[in-house]
């Protein structure tokens, strides 16, 4: 008779990423969350975005105001995903499910992680969007990783 022996950290992987599939089958599901959660950044470029760059109210210097506010919803947009993200795991808790995920064997790590990791994949479909929509506009996007580690190290 043979045993098998799993490590216990590829089991606490293992239980991570079935959490992360269980949130990402529910967005599958739902695909409308994902849509209307793209209708708010999308809002800002689009729209209030080209209302103040050509109203010139909004002063930036020599850089032109898409330039200057892309950076800001993109942002935005992953601070919104998280804070929906913890407003989940409060209505998750009043109805139940998170007792019935504390009953079950999965650690709580990770049951954090889990969320964390679907929340992280929300949030680059955000990144995405925002990204095209910047690069559809023309706002001109700085890719070189160290120019902008010398901007936060000043």
């Amino acid at each position: 008779m043979t045993t098998t022996f799993i490590h216990p950290l590829t089991g606490f992987i293992e239980k991570t990423f079935v959490i992360t599939e269980f949130e990402l089958r529910k967005l599958r599901h739902d695909f409308t969350e994902l849509i209307t959660r793209a209708l708010q950044p999308a809002l800002g470029l689009l729209i209030f975005g080209q209302v103040f760059a050509r109203s010139g109210a909004m002063h930036t210097g020599n850089i032109p105001y898409l330039d200057f506010i892309a950076p800001g919803i993109l942002a935005q947009s992953v601070l919104f995903v998280a804070i929906f993200y913890g407003i989940n795991v409060i209505w998750e808790r009043d109805l139940g499910i998170v007792q019935k995920f504390l009953a079950s064997p999965t650690p709580r790590a990770a049951l954090v992680l889990g969320k964390g990791f679907s929340a992280g994949i929300r949030t680059l479909s955000q990144g995405v969007i925002v990204y095209s929509l910047s690069l559809l506009l023309g706002v001109k996007l700085n890719w070189n990783p160290l120019r902008s580690s010398t901007c936060w190290s000043l």
